[in-house]
Parts: C-alpha cells; sequence; structure tokens
C-alpha cells in the first residue's frame, strides 16, 4: 500500500505546487470491488488525466502511484487546524460522483 500523503507530494512535486494558504489537492481512498481500494484525486487545479499519468511516470513513479479519477472541485476540504479535511474530502468526493452518476442517468 501507498500512504496517500507520499503521492500527494509526489504530485506537488511534478506539477510544481507552491503550497500557499490553502492545498490544492488531496488523495482520497474508494473502495474498488476488483482491487479493494482506488485512489482518487480531488483537485482545485486544472490537471488532466493524462499529463498526470505522462508527468508521474517521467518522473520515475510506479502506475501504481498514480490515481485513476481526477475530480474538480472548488475547493479542499481543511479542518481548523489546516489539516486536511478526510471525512469531508470522502464526502466532496461521493457528492461529485453522485452528481456524475446522475447526469449521466439523464443523459442515456
Amino acid at each position: 500500500m501507498i500512504p496517500h500523503s507520499g503521492i500527494e507530494e509526489a504530485i506537488i512535486k511534478v506539477f510544481d505546487i507552491r503550497c500557499d494558504e490553502c492545498p490544492k489537492i488531496a488523495i482520497v481512498p474508494r473502495v474498488n470491488e476488483k482491487k479493494g481500494e482506488k485512489s482518487s484525486l480531488l483537485t482545485t487545479m486544472h490537471i488532466q488525466q493524462q499529463e498526470l499519468t505522462s508527468k508521474m511516470l517521467q518522473a520515475g513513479y510506479s502506475s501504481l502511484w498514480i490515481p485513476k479519477e481526477i475530480i474538480s472541485v472548488n475547493k479542499i476540504p481543511v479542518l481548523a487546524t489546516g489539516k486536511l479535511d478526510i471525512v469531508g474530502c470522502k464526502s466532496l468526493l461521493n457528492e461529485k460522483l453522485n452528481l456524475y452518476h446522475n447526469h449521466s442517468k439523464n443523459i442515456k
């Protein structure tokens, strides 16, 4: 297992993200029926999957380190201490995924 903070640090490094007042990315796990867990990237930045994959592989990271889905958000939830709000991030991820799935059903 790869620690989520390690994946976040790798993404910060390969995209040269300057951590100023608030976080711009967060790795959030979610259940994957085939593999047990899937890492999702919540981000306030415009990051494409192909760009993420390319930069991570070029930097020498294994494909296991690359989140398989990227979810754009307006803000990454944080606690009053300034640390990531993991529960808030999971709720935000689920909310975004539910909106996406409901929208996809309506299109069909």
